[in-house]
């Protein structure tokens, strides 16, 4: 009787261990995919300190009449994958190897838009928090605007304020701001000059400060983090 009282006691405790182990990994699996508040958090401070950490020198001021230096190569870019996501991160840079902007990014499991990029010019601060209903921006601790699949940017009162005209068969990709065109961005996927890699064409000669900054979070959301994916965000 006590064998049988035994076994029964221990095959109880034995399954309750059990379903814990597998209500632990699932709590853990639906962070990986679905990181809450505190999560995003965290993470950001970590991509600081990436950014922070592979930056030998400082970011090159950002002058309108230099927005056409602006490169496709990338100074330092690595990605790692491991169990707790995939991270990537490098240096855009000018055709002259001056650091421009700053990046890092971690991409979450589930769906294929689910990641937060943090990248960081001399002048602004960027966090895109990737999702598959859009990417929200905020610039220097403000919301900048959500940039949606048709490659617009909302503001919070969901007006307009920049657009890319982004074909994946293109080599010139327009960059408009409130209604104007900035600059066309190169593919660089199709682009097939190695010796001037400029990642810009066609550039407007006056751009305001309100302009440029806007135009830079399209510019680095393509170059550090859309450029990359599989799965392209538009």
């Amino acid at each position: 009787m006590i064998k049988i009282l035994f076994s029964f006691l221990f095959a109880v405790v034995f399954f309750l261990f059990l379903a814990i182990f597998g209500i632990a990994m699932l709590v853990r699996s639906f962070l990986k995919t679905k990181p809450n508040k505190i999560r995003i958090k965290e993470d950001l401070q970590i991509l600081k300190k990436k950014v922070k950490d592979q930056l030998l020198i400082d970011l090159s001021p950002w002058e309108n009449n230099e927005l056409e230096l602006l490169s496709l190569e990338q100074i330092n870019k690595k990605i790692q994958r491991s169990n707790a996501g995939t991270f990537g991160q490098g240096i855009i840079s000018s055709i002259y190897h001056e650091p421009l902007i700053a990046y890092a990014y971690k991409k979450y499991g589930g769906s294929k838009h689910n990641a937060l990029l943090f990248a960081k010019s001399s002048e602004h601060e960027y966090v895109y928090r990737i999702t598959s209903k859009g990417t929200f921006i905020t610039m220097d601790g403000k919301e900048l605007g959500e940039l949606r699949e048709n490659g617009v940017i909302y503001n919070p009162e969901n007006r307009m304020i920049g657009r890319i005209n982004k074909n994946q068969n293109e080599l010139l990709l327009p960059i408009m701001v409130k209604g104007r065109e900035i600059a066309s961005l190169i593919n660089p996927k199709l682009n097939k000059n190695d010796t001037v890699p400029r990642a810009l064409d066609l550039v407007s000669k006056s751009v305001t400060d309100e302009e440029e900054a806007i135009f830079v979070a399209l510019a680095a959301f393509e170059l550090a983090y859309n450029n990359e994916q599989d799965n392209s965000f538009y």
